[in-house]
């Protein structure tokens, strides 16, 4: 397990260690209130050593946060957790682009918007997130999750090129690599959605 750059053999690490273990096996068990409480615990101990950590591997864990607060319907929380995550790091080209990271931002706005019309304009920040999400994802990336969606921005966007539907097009996100560092219950969670066809790699 990354230590996120935690010292070694810290008490710190012992409990990051725990709390991230306690989240993923809550995660996997759909407690996601728990999950939620325990990777807070674990932003907390990594903010208070402040490591050298891996930029990407802290992502991850406010995309895990971010995670169960939207699996807890807690949609103000988990955009508030998203917007964090693209102001800290935006510099270093992990949030634009990542099919998950857009996928969860255009279902909040979604869940959170006042109107049908806020939900369904073409222009508007739902469906160009969620747009973003089917592109850089592909059709995988919507997979157990509720049709509504999907349903809504392949009403706008057509299929790649030399494919009738999206439906074909599997395997076709522009930017599948930016999930390959995910950890934990997200990773487990993406090679289930893509049947380990994006890299993954070790």
């Amino acid at each position: 397990m990354d230590d996120f750059g935690l010292s070694s053999e810290s008490d710190e690490v012992l409990d990051f260690r725990q709390a991230i273990r306690d989240a993923d096996q809550a995660m996997e068990e759909n407690d996601w209130e728990e999950a939620y409480l325990s990777l807070a615990d674990a932003w907390d101990i990594l903010c208070e050593d402040k490591p050298d950590h891996k930029a990407h591997e802290a992502f991850w864990l406010v995309l895990s946060w971010a995670n169960a607060a939207f699996m807890s319907q807690e949609f103000d929380d988990c955009l508030e957790k998203l917007s964090e995550a693209l102001k800290i790091f935006r510099d270093h080209e992990l949030v634009i682009g990542n099919p998950f990271f857009h996928l969860r931002v255009g279902q909040c706005l979604f869940e959170l918007a006042e109107s049908d019309s806020e939900r369904t304009d073409a222009t508007g920040q739902v469906v160009d997130n969620l747009a973003r999400a089917l592109i850089c994802g592909g059709i995988e990336i919507f997979e157990n999750e509720d049709t509504i969606y999907l349903e809504l921005v392949l009403a706008v966007v057509e299929a790649p090129d030399g494919f009738s539907s999206w439906h074909q097009a599997r395997g076709q996100g522009a930017c599948l690599g930016m999930l390959d560092q995910s950890a934990g219950f997200l990773r487990s969670h993406f090679e289930k959605k893509y049947g380990k066809q994006i890299p993954f790699g070790g």
